[in-house]
């Protein structure tokens, strides 16, 4: 069973903007900017791998899936 904050990120996750606001939460309000690099690179990866899911996510809905 998901909880509370997992419904709430995989509802959002059909969203086109979730990718860049989940940077920005992640570097800045969760201070991943006190990390340097790391937590840019961090960051920064974390919003690849959401913008992959969803790219996934729409192909497979187009193909019918």
């Amino acid at each position: 069973q998901l909880l509370f904050r997992q419904k709430i990120k995989y509802r959002l996750l059909s969203s086109y903007c979730f990718a860049p606001l989940y940077f920005i939460w992640i570097y800045f309000f969760q201070l991943g900017f006190l990390d340097g690099e790391r937590g840019f690179i961090f960051s920064l990866l974390k919003k690849q791998y959401f913008s992959q899911i969803k790219f996934k996510i729409t192909a497979l809905q187009r193909q019918g899936a």
